[in-house]
């Protein structure tokens, strides 16, 4: 060190020009990565007929040379194009957005997966066979934001509570990892991290939004994202069953948190990963976490010439069912007001019938021009992974959109 400092301090002397001492990160970073899409890649022929001689002595023959025809696909398509896409219209595989079609797929809330990673157990060793023994536990099911993967090896199975029991009747599990030992409470884990995934989501959209209205206030969304029912709307949805909203995307039921009896105070919001502990109340049996109400699209007459589209089925999900603990429902609830909030700054068009004839119910909207300004389906995915994991969204039926 005596040494450097020295020829450190003689470098710094003899420059005179501020900008050489500058911090680019592109030079640590180097050069950006560029897809390795190559357009009109012919396929080499291998018939012996139509080479003179061995097909090894021809020049970018595909035997010794097969990496110059492989084919590789172009980059996907973005919801919103990133700053430097002019400058990369010369490009091959220049950056482009998503069309009607593929924003309409994008926003699809329908994921049926779980991924499970084979996790040491901090227990020790097995007595039988001393060796370490390995859990089975959920990875990957919170927000990369929040908490990435613990593990490159894993398998995956259905998103149903039925799934997870068949997994150890079965024994199954065993395909993954040797000394593989079934976790007791696999599926409350499961049921935990779901429903924090809704929460997490729900997080990034509100940030999001907040975000936007911050950095500038001429943004404005061209539809309204979540509102709040009126007293009336929501007396019509019971008593119908229907959801006769354009674009409905889902309606949450929850209403406010009782305060507690001795302190007078309501319970404070949880994000926790930790399983919330276990809440000793008299508590009757909870309704369903959801159903399924048609919209007032068009129906299935199978009597007639012509084939028209079913109605499209809408969640309706019950905030009690969906999060049975007090700490992650004050905090859905919190989140949910926030989100009505700043949706009701960005739309200017919003009404919301008034605040004394607003009921406990939220109805959430997904389009493919909200799918430009915030991502809506990634929080009708994390509701619907809830349902279908709680045996809801397998069954068959005619009027499944």
């Amino acid at each position: 060190m005596p040494r450097l400092l020295p020829r450190l301090l003689k470098r710094l002397s003899n420059e005179t020009n501020d900008a050489h001492l500058q911090f680019d990160i592109r030079k640590i970073r180097g050069p950006k990565k560029k897809s390795l899409y190559t357009p009109n890649v012919e396929r080499p022929s291998l018939h012996p007929s139509e080479y003179s001689q061995s097909i090894l002595l021809e020049p970018r023959n595909p035997i010794t040379h097969a990496r110059a025809y492989t084919r590789h696909k172009t980059l996907p398509p973005r919801v919103t194009l990133p700053g430097n896409a002019k400058s990369r219209e010369l490009e091959s595989d220049r950056p482009r957005t998503m069309d009607e079609n593929e924003l309409s797929w994008w926003s699809s809330p329908y994921y049926f997966l779980i991924r499970l990673a084979p996790m040491q157990s901090p227990g020790g060793l097995l007595r039988e066979t001393n060796q370490i023994t390995t859990v089975l536990v959920p990875d990957g099911l919170q927000h990369s934001r929040f908490t990435g993967r613990r593990s490159g090896r894993a398998a995956y199975i259905l998103c149903s509570k039925e799934t997870v029991e068949y997994l150890w009747e079965q024994q199954s599990y065993k395909r993954v990892a040797r000394n593989m030992i079934p976790h007791p409470r696999l599926r409350d884990h499961i049921v935990h991290l779901l429903r924090l995934r809704v929460l997490q989501e729900l997080q990034l959209l509100v940030d999001h939004l907040e975000g936007k209205s911050r950095v500038s206030r001429k943004i404005s969304l061209p539809t309204s994202i979540i509102r709040r029912l009126t007293r009336e709307e929501f007396r019509r949805i019971k008593l119908t069953e229907t959801i006769p909203y354009e674009n409905a995307l889902a309606v949450v039921v929850v209403p406010p948190l009782n305060r507690d009896p001795v302190t007078k105070e309501r319970p404070k919001g949880s994000m926790s990963p930790l399983p919330p502990p276990e809440e000793k109340r008299d508590l009757p049996a909870l309704p369903p976490l959801s159903l399924l109400f048609p919209s007032t699209g068009k129906q299935l007459h199978p009597d007639e010439n012509t084939l028209e589209l079913p109605r499209q089925l809408i969640p309706f999900y019950n905030g009690l069912s969906l999060f049975p603990s007090q700490s992650q429902r004050a905090t859905f609830r919190d989140l949910l007001n926030r989100l009505v909030e700043v949706n009701r700054r960005l739309v200017k068009s919003h009404n919301n019938g008034g605040d004394k004839n607003a009921s406990h119910a939220f109805l959430l909207h997904a389009d493919h021009h909200i799918t430009k300004h915030a991502d809506t389906a990634a929080l009708a995915v994390a509701l619907w992974r809830l349902r279908m994991f709680d045996g809801g969204g397998w069954e068959s039926s005619s009027g499944w959109p």
